[in-house]
C-alpha cells in the first residue's frame, strides 16, 4: 500500500555524481522515460534541468545542511518543460559519509 502511494509522486534517487539509481512509476508518468532508460543517466542532463543558481552552489548547500529545496525546470521526453518544486535529502551511510540524494 505504501509503495503504491509513493508511486503517485515522482521519486528520483541519484548517486553523488548525479546518476539516476532509482526512478519510480511517478517519474515515468511525469517525464516519459521508462525506468530502464533513465537509470544510469545523469539526471540533470537527461531532464535538461534549469537550476535557480549554479549546481555547484546547490551541492554545497546540500552537503552542508543535508537537504535542499527549490524550483527546477525539467524537460519531459516529449519536449514540454515542467516546473517542479524539488526537495533533495542527502542519505548517509553508517559512517556518516554521503552516498546518495533522495
Amino acid at each position: 500500500e505504501q509503495a503504491r502511494a509513493l508511486d503517485l509522486a515522482h521519486v528520483v534517487i541519484r548517486d553523488l555524481d548525479g546518476r539516476i539509481v532509482a526512478w519510480n512509476q511517478g517519474a515515468v508518468r511525469m517525464f516519459g522515460w521508462k525506468r530502464a532508460e533513465a537509470e544510469g543517466q545523469v539526471g540533470h542532463a537527461l531532464l535538461q534541468t534549469q537550476f535557480p543558481k549554479p549546481l555547484a552552489e546547490i551541492h554545497s548547500d546540500l552537503l552542508g545542511t543535508g537537504e535542499w529545496e527549490g524550483e527546477l525546470v525539467h524537460t519531459r521526453r516529449d519536449g514540454v518543460k515542467v516546473v517542479v518544486t524539488s526537495h533533495w535529502v542527502l542519505q548517509r551511510d553508517q559512517q556518516g559519509n554521503p552516498v546518495r540524494v533522495l
